[in-house]
């Protein structure tokens, strides 16, 4: 589990001379992280936070070369889904035993986060979806 961050932003107003100044909470999210977001058509959801990078490392390989593989995949069949970060839905399992929940980070459309590294916003997509959408994209 990882923690918040502070950030300051500023941006201009109306191109005057003054900026304004506010404090966001960022919570820093990474590879394989427990996430429960909220603001969908269908209430609370539960994910679970992907890297490719990350998905290298668990699998003993070389982070660096599975983004490269990946950003090369993305221009050679555009379209096709490669992305180097994703937020994919936790399947719902009907069991005869109970288990424990995993601890989860409580998020809401909208809210910014730190992915490891890159600023994005969470917005919905198809089929009650999550998008991580950089925001220096």
């Amino acid at each position: 589990m990882t923690a918040h961050k502070r950030i300051r932003i500023v941006k201009p107003i109306d191109n005057a001379a003054h900026t304004e100044e506010r404090t966001l909470d960022i919570v820093k999210i990474n590879h394989g992280d427990k996430l429960e977001i909220h603001g969908s058509r269908r209430g609370a959801m539960n994910a679970t936070a992907f890297t490719i990078a990350g998905d290298a490392k668990q699998r003993g390989e070389c982070p660096v070369a599975a983004e490269e593989k990946c950003r090369a995949n993305m221009v050679k069949f555009p379209g096709m889904g490669h992305v180097l970060r994703a937020i994919s839905l936790d399947p719902i399992v009907l069991a005869d035993h109970y288990q424990d929940a995993p601890d989860r980070i409580v998020l809401a459309v909208g809210d910014v986060i730190d992915f490891e590294g890159c600023f994005c916003r969470i917005e919905t997509r198809a089929n009650n979806n999550f998008e991580p959408v950089p925001l220096n994209a």
